[in-house]
This record gives C-alpha cells, structure tokens and sequence, in this order.
C-alpha cells in the first residue's frame, strides 16, 4: 500500500509542476503539436543515424584482414 501511495504523489507532484515546466518555454503551450511531434522525429532521426554510420563503416571492414594482423 506504500507502493501505491508513493506512486501517486510522484504523479500528482509531476502533474502538478506541468505549468510551471511550460513557462521556461517561451512560445510553448502546453498542448503544442508541433513539438510534439517534431521531438520525437529529431530523437528517432539521431538514433537511427547513432546506429547506421558505424554500423556503415564495419560493414566496410575485410575480416580476413582483422585476422591476420
């Protein structure tokens, strides 16, 4: 029941501060579709290049070549 307790007032206490983060963005509404949307893009955009540019450049490697030296 602690549990319980302890997870509700994190919600409540995150809920609550909500307003407050919207004002240290200046031109941010809280409900902003653009933001919404354009954030989770640009984070999908660098993890998908943090993946593929080094995962290029292995694939460019000779293992043979690995092995012998």
């Amino acid at each position: 029941m602690f549990r319980r307790k302890r997870k509700a007032s994190n919600f409540n206490a995150e809920r609550d501060s909500c307003p407050i983060d919207f004002h240290l963005l200046y031109g941010v509404r809280p409900i902003d579709l653009a933001v919404f949307l354009a954030v989770p893009l640009i984070l999908m955009l660098v993890a998908l290049l943090a993946s593929y540019i080094p995962a290029r450049r292995a694939a460019g490697v000779n293992p043979v070549a690995l092995r012998e030296s």
